[in-house]
């Protein structure tokens, strides 16, 4: 039987709090350059792992209005143009 390396570009979300914004879509870059996401993954292995390594791509934001405890104002933007995907009361 064969033997195979299996590479797995999984999504993690990973929460930048408190980021000061006029809008959603400008505290998307800044929250992204808070985050060092190559040293969040370096290193991490296990029995089942041998290497984990960024990806360097963000397919989509959740962006929170802090405060709204309902979620009403939650917007998800796509990860390239900043786009909203849809707002949360849409759902």
């Amino acid at each position: 039987m064969p033997n195979y390396h299996v590479h797995l570009y999984a999504l993690v979300r990973v929460k930048v709090p408190n980021v000061e914004a006029d809008s959603p879509e400008a505290a998307c870059p800044d929250a992204a350059k808070r985050v060092d996401l190559d040293s969040l993954f370096h290193g991490v292995s296990g029995p089942y792992v041998s290497d984990v390594e960024y990806a360097d791509e963000v397919t989509h934001y959740l962006v929170d209005l802090d405060g709204d405890t309902d979620y009403e104002e939650s917007v998800y933007l796509d990860g390239d143009k900043l786009r909203p995907l849809f707002h949360e009361r849409e759902r």
